[in-house]
């Protein structure tokens, strides 16, 4: 995943192999033109395909958002990285030069095409001709990504690179030689004792990559690191792999490391122990937990569902709040969140009078699975108080609610021609969609297109 143009923690790339064979359809086309909207600047571009190399793409022309000046191509003999215009804007490149070819690797989204965007890779190459190296390494992977199990592909891959141009030969040893989370157990297992004493870096990759899985030989290698004292480098996968169902017994080594830290609440292994977090572990959790300021700990509360019965914990919650919702607005949401009586009681109030932050009121409202608090969300879908609904849709993204998908929808129906109801509930379903509530995206699809001040004819 990336967030701007740099990856999120324990994020492993695929390598350029692995990237043809989870891409839906890849086509060498020509760029030919450039759209506008309006008098607009150039917002993107079309292209003629000219060869289908992977899967199929059911037309003739391919329409791609662009509108960069070009960067520049990538050296023909070199995979190793992708084309300047990736490390910019979106960490995908968008720069196209019209007459020139581009191999372009595409996913599908319901009906819809678009390039498959992983940060940082190879998805737009610029190419000289049908003939260039990298076209002829999309056809061999291709190729190799449809033989069906994992061990038939890794030798197609070591038997291609024996016959193989240069470039392509190096490419295939990056591929052997790079932690990703496609790799088998044995193969990141034995990424990880080759490196540990020599790489820390490739070593971390391959823990992340190791992080996800459960099997007994992943098991071993982990809980010797947890119990033991890691690099610090080594907490994030460590205590990433921890988080997964069944490694309660790591409890007491992820605290440890937890406690190395300066920011424990911020740590990778502090947002473990939250998640991992019962009401029985309240007790050893105090001391942690009072060194932490009060940004710090609603990090780890927010992350800690577990602690939600513990009678202490609310305690700890209504303190830092002190009665104060509005301007402690994190910790009034919380509070909502884990069922306290009194912070719904303010919101009711609160969001029935004049004020700037009547917002606070909604979000609380919408977390909170109290009886108090659906009793008035009922009357807001009656009444004309519009300010609210939105209020309380924006919270709905971010809360824990059964009903907050009928909610949004029973909003809509209230209020059909509200723009701001149905701008919030935008923002809402985006939120519902990217947690994978089902019926979020269909509702989403479903409203009106947003408006837009360039809505000229192409």
């Amino acid at each position: 995943m990336a967030w701007g143009c740099s990856l999120v923690d324990g994020a492993l790339l695929p390598t350029n192999f692995e990237l043809v064979q989870t891409s839906d359809a890849i086509v060498l086309a020509q760029a030919t033109e450039e759209t506008r909207r309006g008098s607009g600047s150039f917002t993107g571009v079309r292209f003629t395909i000219v060869e289908m190399l992977r899967g199929s793409y059911p037309e003739k022309v391919l329409a791609l958002a662009g509108g960069l000046p070009f960067a520049g191509a990538s050296p023909e003999d070199d995979f190793s990285r992708a084309r300047p215009g990736a490390f910019a804007g979106s960490c995908t490149a968008f720069d196209y030069r019209i007459g020139h070819l581009y191999v372009l690797f595409l996913e599908r989204h319901d009906a819809k095409w678009d390039l498959h965007r992983v940060a940082f890779s190879r998805v737009n190459e610029e190419v000289a001709s049908a003939d260039s190296p990298w076209v002829s390494a999309v056809r061999e992977y291709s190729r190799i990504a449809d033989l069906g199990d994992y061990e038939r592909r890794k030798q197609a891959l070591i038997a291609l690179s024996h016959r193989a141009s240069p470039p392509l030969a190096r490419d295939i040893e990056r591929h052997f030689a790079t932690p990703t989370a496609a790799k088998s157990v044995a193969d990141l297992l034995a990424l990880y004792r080759a490196a540990k004493n020599k790489d820390t870096h490739v070593a971390r990759a391959a823990l992340f990559g190791l992080s996800s899985h459960d099997d007994p030989a992943t098991a071993a290698v982990m809980h010797e690191l947890l119990a033991g004292e890691p690099p610090a480098s080594y907490e994030s996968p460590l205590c990433a792999w921890a988080e997964g169902d069944g490694n309660r017994g790591e409890f007491a080594n992820v605290l440890r490391l937890a406690r190395r830290s300066a920011h424990p609440g911020w740590s990778a292994c502090g947002t473990t122990l939250a998640v991992m977090a019962r009401p029985e572990d309240y007790a050893v959790l105090r001391p942690l937990l009072a060194k932490m300021k009060d940004d710090e700990a609603r990090v780890f509360f927010e992350q800690a569902h577990g602690l939600a019965g513990a009678p202490e914990a609310l305690a700890e919650l209504r303190r830092r709040a002190a009665g104060r919702f509005r301007e402690n607005s994190g910790w009034a949401e919380l509070l909502a969140a884990w069922g306290d009586r009194d912070v719904v009681l303010w919101a009711r109030g609160a969001g029935q009078g004049p004020g700037e932050h009547r917002w606070v009121a909604g979000y609380v409202l919408a977390r909170s699975p109290r009886a108090e608090a659906t009793e008035f969300l009922e009357e807001l879908l009656h009444g004309q108080d519009t300010e609210m609904v939105a209020a309380v849709l924006e919270g709905l993204g971010d809360s824990r609610r059964e009903n907050r998908l009928e909610w949004v929808q029973r909003a809509l129906t209230a209020f059909p021609t509200d723009g701001n109801v149905t701008r919030a509930a935008r923002l809402a379903l985006r939120r519902l969609d990217e947690q994978g509530v089902p019926g979020a995206a269909g509702l989403l699809g479903s409203l009106p297109a947003e408006p837009d001040e360039d809505d000229g004819d192409e």
